[in-house]
């Protein structure tokens, strides 16, 4: 999970791995949930 802002979302959401964050059934709002395939690289840390 990574807190991003909500401005920063839209653009987060193209990249490979990232998920909106949902425990309740409603995305929380500049949060994301990153899956493996979206940290596995240096430069995907780095983003």
């Amino acid at each position: 999970m990574a807190r991003i802002g909500e401005d920063a979302s839209p653009e987060a959401m193209k990249r490979e791995g990232c998920h909106p964050m949902d425990f309740t059934g409603r995305p929380m709002k500049g949060y994301v949930f990153i899956s493996p395939e979206g940290f596995d690289l240096d430069e995907d840390l780095e983003y």
